[in-house]
C-alpha cells in the first residue's frame, strides 16, 4: 500500500545572508530525500538565532540540525551525535579560519606582538572563527590579548541589532586590530582598505585557498538527532551530497555561502581546542536540560545530555569567560567593570561588553569567599584583594573561604584570625584539602566589618588583611532585633510575653491600663453614693454622748407607751422620750401612780453614759424638724408613773419642743 507522508523538523543556524534556508530544506531537500526514500516525505524547517538552538534540540523540537562546527562539537559532546555532512562555503571549501584584520595603512601594526597596548573589537567571545581562534594563536605567540591589550570590545559577528561588525568598527578607527570569521574578511565590499597581521601557514590549502591568520576550522555541518532512524539518516545524507546547486533557479534560492556537501569532516582538533579554551568543560552538576512548558509543545521526547558534561552557556556574561594568563587572578568583578572608567576609556554603544586589562598579579596566596549572602555554596571566581571587602555574611551565619597557596610551600601551617579594631574575635586553623589548598569557615555573634587576617607559617600573606562584613541577623516576628551578642530580643518600648513573642508596650499596657481605671472610677462611684446616703442619714443621727441629763432627770411628762425626759443637746434645752417596755407598760394600766421627785432617779447621768440601760427615745429641738434615734434611758421605779403631771402633748408623737419646755 501507499506510504502516508512522514514529516521531520529541521533546526538551523539562522544566516544572516539575507536569504532564508526554508526553500532550500522545505523544497528543494525534501524533493531530494522523498526521492531516496521512495515515499513522500514533508521537512519544516526552523531557524533559530545562536542563544535559542539549544534550546530547540533539548525540548525535542529537531529531528536533524545545521550548524556551525563548534556548536556541533558541543552537541556531539553532550547528546552524542554522529554528524552526516559537512558544509562547503562557496569559493572557501569546508573550512574556515580566523582572521586579525588590521587597516593597510597602519604601519604600527606588523606582528602579533603589537596587539600589546591597542584597542582590539572581536565578535562573539565565545566564538572560534571570531575570538578563540585568534586569541590561541596570540598566546601561542606570548600575547595574551584579554590582559596585553589596551582595551577589547566584543560586538556581533555580523552587523545587526545597531551593533556594527568589527570589520566596521576597524574601519570607522575606534579599534586597531579586528577579529573575525576568514570568510567575512574576503565577502566585505572595502577589502582593499584591509590586510591580515598574521599569516598562519597552514592555513592554505586547495579546499581553502585565501589565507588566514588561523588554522583551520569546520564550517557548519549536516546532524541527526540519535532517535531519527538509520535508513533515514542514510537517505538524508545520501540527498545532501546529490544536491545541484549550480543549477541558477536553486542558486537564486539559496543563500550565498552554501557551495555544497562533503562526507563529514572529523573535528576532534576542534572538540580538543574547545576543551583548552574552556568553552567545553566537566562538571559534576549538570543543570535541568529542558523547560518543562516547552516540553508541553515538543514534536518527541525531550533530549538529555551526558551526564557530566556541558558546553559554553550563551547565558553567562563576558566577566565569566575571562581567563587570566598565569600568574595572575582575576579580581571581584566590580573591580573589572570599574577599570575601563578608570583609565578614561568607555565601551562601544550596543556592544556586548568590553574590558581593560582585567586580571591583576597574583600574590603568594588566593582569597576566595566559597559562602556568602544570597550565594548558592560553590566556589567564586571572586578573588579577594588586600584591604577590599571580600564577604559578607550575617551575626551567627557561618561564611566558608579557600586560600591557594601560590608559592606551592609542602606542609605549610595556614591560620587566620578574625577580628575588630581592639579585639580579636575569631582564631583558627585551616584545613588542607591537597594541592596547596586551604578551606576553613568561621561566624560570629558581633556585627560590623570584620578585619580577617591570614597566616602562613606564622607569616602574614601579601594580600592580607581583608575585611569582610557581618550584617545583623535577620529576626522573625514582629518587634523583634538583633542584639550585639546576635540574640533576638525585643526592640525598644516593646516586652516580651510569656509565649516568647514581642508585643509592643501601649499594646499590653493599654488594656490593663483601662481594666484599672475602669475599676477605679467605679469605685469612686460606688464611694460617692455611699458618702452621700451616709450624709443624708447623718442628718437624723444623733450622738448619745452629748446628750446631758440632770441628776436626777426631770421627768416632764409620761403616758401610757413613754415618758418624756428634759436634757441638754449641744447647749440647747430638748425633750427625750423614752418609749416604755411592755411590763411598765401593764403596771400603767393600772392605774398606780408615784412621784417622780425622788430618789429612784438617783445616778441617773452614770447610767444613762454607762449604757447599761436600755430603750427608746426621741428628741424634739422646737421648731426644728423632729429628730430620732436609739439610745439609752434610766427607767424609773417600776409602778412609780405619774400621768397627772405630765404636759398636754399634740398628737401621739409625745414631741416636746425647746419652746414648750421653757413654758412648763
Amino acid at each position: 500500500g501507499q506510504v502516508a507522508s512522514v514529516t521531520y523538523t529541521v533546526a538551523v543556524l539562522q544566516w544572516n545572508s539575507g536569504t532564508s534556508m526554508n526553500w532550500f530544506i522545505e523544497v528543494h531537500l525534501a524533493a531530494k530525500l522523498s526521492a531516496f526514500l521512495g515515499y513522500p516525505v514533508q521537512l519544516n524547517c526552523t531557524e533559530a538565532n545562536e542563544m535559542d538552538l539549544q534550546t530547540t534540540i533539548e525540548a525535542g523540537r529537531a529531528d536533524f540540525i545545521f550548524a556551525a562546527g563548534s556548536q556541533m562539537a558541543c552537541f556531539e559532546t553532550l547528546y552524542d551525535y554522529s554528524p552526516m555532512v559537512s558544509l562547503i562555503v562557496r569559493g572557501l571549501g569546508p573550512k574556515l579560519a580566523g582572521a586579525l584584520v588590521v587597516k593597510a595603512d597602519d604601519d604600527r601594526m606588523q606582528s602579533l606582538a603589537d596587539i600589546k597596548d591597542k584597542i582590539v573589537v572581536a565578535g562573539d567571545f565565545w566564538g572560534l572563527p571570531t575570538y578563540q581562534l585568534q586569541a590561541s594563536v596570540a598566546a601561542a605567540a606570548g600575547v595574551n590579548v584579554i590582559q596585553d591589550a589596551k582595551q577589547v570590545h566584543f560586538t556581533s559577528v555580523l552587523p545587526e541589532f545597531g551593533r556594527p561588525g568589527p570589520i566596521d568598527v576597524l574601519l570607522s578607527g575606534q579599534a586597531d586590530v579586528a577579529f573575525t570569521a576568514d570568510v567575512l574578511l574576503y565577502e566585505h565590499p572595502r577589502l582593499a582598505e584591509l590586510r591580515l597581521l598574521n599569516i598562519h601557514p597552514l592555513s592554505v590549502t586547495p579546499e581553502h585557498p585565501f589565507p588566514a591568520s588561523t588554522e583551520l576550522s569546520l564550517q557548519p555541518i549536516f546532524s541527526a538527532l540519535p532517535t531519527v532512524p538509520y535508513h533515514v539518516v542514510s537517505a538524508m545524507t545520501n540527498a545532501l551530497l546529490s544536491l545541484n546547486l549550480s543549477d541558477p533557479f536553486v542558486a537564486v534560492r539559496t543563500p550565498s555561502l552554501i557551495g555544497g556537501f562533503i562526507p563529514a569532516v572529523s573535528h576532534a582538533t576542534l572538540r580538543s581546542l574547545m576543551y583548552e579554551q574552556g568553552l567545553i568543560r566537566f562538571n559534576r552538576v549538570v543543570s535541568a536540560p529542558t523547560d518543562p512548558a516547552q516540553s508541553q509543545q515538543s514534536a518527541g521526547p525531550a533530549v538529555s545530555r551526558r551526564k557530566g558534561w556541558e558546553c559554553f552557556n550563551r547565558d553567562e556574561d563576558l566577566y565569566d569567560w575571562i581567563r587570566c594568563p598565569e600568574g595572575f587572578v582575576k579580581p571581584p568583578r566590580y573591580r573589572v567593570d570599574s577599570q575601563c572608567a578608570q583609565q578614561g576609556l568607555s565601551c562601544l554603544p550596543h556592544s556586548k561588553g568590553c574590558v581593560c586589562q582585567p586580571c591583576i598579579q597574583a600574590s603568594d596566596v588566593t582569597i576566595r569567599a566559597l559562602t556568602s549572602l544570597g550565594a548558592s555554596k560553590r566556589i567564586s571566581m571572586d578573588v579577594c584583594s588586600k584591604g577590599e571587602l571580600c564577604g559578607e555574611t550575617e551575626q551567627r551565619r557561618e561564611i566558608e573561604f579557600e586560600v591557594v597557596d601560590n608559592v606551592l610551600r609542602d606542609g605549610a601551617n595556614l591560620t587566620f584570625n578574625v577580628r575588630d579594631a581592639e579585639n580579636y574575635w575569631v582564631t583558627g586553623i585551616a584545613t588542607y584539602l591537597g594541592n596547596y589548598t586551604y578551606r576553613f569557615a568561621w561566624s560570629v555573634s558581633q556585627r560590623g566589618g570584620a578585619i580577617m587576617e591570614i597566616f602562613v607559617d606564622n607569616e602574614r600573606a601579601e594580600n592580607s588583611p581583608v575585611w569582610v562584613m557581618v550584617h545583623p541577623r535577620p529576626c522573625s516576628g514582629r518587634f523583634k532585633e538583633p542584639s550585639e551578642e546576635g540574640e533576638c530580643v525585643c526592640v525598644r518600648n516593646a516586652v516580651k510575653l510569656p509565649n516568647g513573642r514581642c508585643a509592643d508596650i501601649i499594646e499590653v499596657v493599654l488594656p490593663v491600663v483601662a481594666v484599672v481605671v475602669c475599676l477605679l472610677f467605679c469605685a469612686l462611684v460606688w464611694h460617692y453614693h455611699r458618702k452621700i446616703k451616709r450624709n443624708k442619714a447623718q442628718l437624723w443621727l444623733i450622738d448619745s454622748s452629748r446628750i446631758i441629763f440632770s441628776d436626777p432627770p426631770e421627768i416632764l411628762g409620761w403616758g401610757a407607751y413613754g415618758e418624756v425626759v428634759k436634757a441638754v443637746y449641744q447647749g440647747t434645752d430638748v425633750a427625750i422620750k423614752r418609749r416604755r417596755p411592755p411590763q411598765d407598760r401593764d403596771l400603767s394600766r393600772r392605774g398606780s401612780q408615784e412621784s417622780l421627785s425622788g430618789s429612784p432617779y438617783a445616778g441617773t447621768r452614770s447610767r444613762l453614759r454607762s449604757g447599761n440601760t436600755g430603750g427608746r427615745f426621741s428628741l424634739s429641738m422646737g421648731n426644728t424638724a423632729t429628730r430620732s434615734t436609739r439610745m439609752p434611758l434610766p427607767l424609773p421605779p417600776n409602778g412609780s408613773r405619774s400621768h397627772g403631771n405630765s404636759p398636754k402633748v399634740a398628737g401621739t408623737s409625745l414631741a416636746i419642743s425647746t419652746t414648750a419646755v421653757q413654758s412648763s
